[in-house]
């Protein structure tokens, strides 16, 4: 559960857990987000990421047309300063004074949403 404040944005997205097709990740993720999916052995790990993707742009903060390339998961959670999740769907979180995400587990499916502490855009 994500604690609010008036100067956070939220954005969230729930996802099925269901493996991806081969050309997903090629097609969808960045090359970080590409080397994290092989680095893991977790097969739910492309679609947590493409739902942090998600709840990233739904924060209102990354522009209005949904370009899934300009919103690299992996730099954006480092440069919050908030740990890397495991991805593997179950429940998890992280917090920094930057912001904070969170992964719930939901019979195979996953939710995840991010707060973003501020008010600046950071891509458009």
């Amino acid at each position: 559960m994500l604690a609010g404040s008036q100067t956070q944005t939220v954005g969230c997205d729930v996802i099925s857990l269901e493996p991806p097709n081969r050309t997903f990740t090629r097609a969808w993720m960045t090359r970080s987000e590409q080397e994290r999916i092989a680095d893991t052995a977790s097969p739910a790990c492309p679609k947590i990421l493409w739902a942090m993707k998600e709840a990233f742009f739904k924060t209102g903060r990354y522009g209005a047309q949904f370009r899934p390339a300009m919103i690299d998961t992996v730099n954006e959670i480092y440069r919050l300063g908030l740990a890397f999740p495991r991805a593997d769907g179950s429940d998890e979180s992280a917090r920094s004074d930057a912001g904070e995400w969170s992964v719930q587990a939901l019979s195979g499916y996953a939710a995840v949403a991010i707060a973003l502490e501020g008010e600046t855009l950071h891509r458009s």
